[in-house]
């Protein structure tokens, strides 16, 4: 494995939106279940 990229230093363009999107939506995933909220059903 390798180190641990720190996505704040990132300079995404326009077509790495989606990439950025499925980021938030990863960690407001893991956020929501951490609170005890139910995942998405995939």
């Amino acid at each position: 494995m390798g180190s641990i990229t720190v996505h704040a230093n990132e300079n995404l363009v326009v077509s790495d939106k989606g990439v950025a999107v499925m980021r938030k939506r990863l960690l407001d995933e893991i956020k929501k279940i951490n609170n005890g909220g139910q995942p998405l059903k995939g």
